[in-house]
């Protein structure tokens, strides 16, 4: 009790185990669509984007070009259409940027126009011109995390112990 799951970097195997075995809040920090970027483990099925929905989780874009895009360079438009893709099942208010990129890979990796740290207001900017609300859009940047967050440290408040 008071643990929350990280569904990134799982197996679909050890996914199934996380959503069979586990009743506590869950997430997915960074990882993308399968539907858009092709059939690997590190991506979500729309399967897994319904089994997060139903325990009210977040999922986080991952700014990883590769990712994003096959076989070309990945742009704003890519990450907008994955939010897009995910938000459609999950609902806005469970999708949020995860980004990835905290060196583990070089700038040049990061979809064109997303290379700096200034150039995440695109990302904003662009889905305000896709009909995102301010607030939606104040959700995608941080307040899906932090409603999410804040069950974690609902769970260990009923407890009794921060370490639970």
């Amino acid at each position: 009790q008071g643990i929350g799951h990280d569904l990134s970097h799982l197996s679909r195997e050890a996914f199934d185990d996380i959503i069979e075995t586990t009743s506590g809040p869950i997430c997915a920090t960074h990882s993308n669509a399968s539907a858009i970027a092709g059939d690997d483990p590190r991506h979500l099925t729309d399967d897994q984007y319904e089994a997060i929905a139903d325990r009210d989780g977040v999922v986080g874009l991952n700014l990883y070009g590769r990712f994003l895009a096959k076989g070309r360079e990945a742009t704003v438009e890519d990450c907008l259409d994955h939010v897009e893709h995910a938000a459609a099942i999950l609902g806005r208010q469970r999708v949020s940027l995860g980004s990835d990129a905290d060196g583990g890979f070089e700038a040049q990796q990061l979809p064109r126009g997303l290379r700096r740290l200034r150039d995440l207001t695109r990302l904003t900017e662009g889905l305000r011109g896709r009909g995102w609300s301010p607030a939606e859009i104040d959700g995608f940047q941080r307040d899906n995390w932090l409603r999410w967050l804040a069950t974690l440290g609902s769970m260990q408040e009923g407890t009794g112990s921060k370490n639970s």
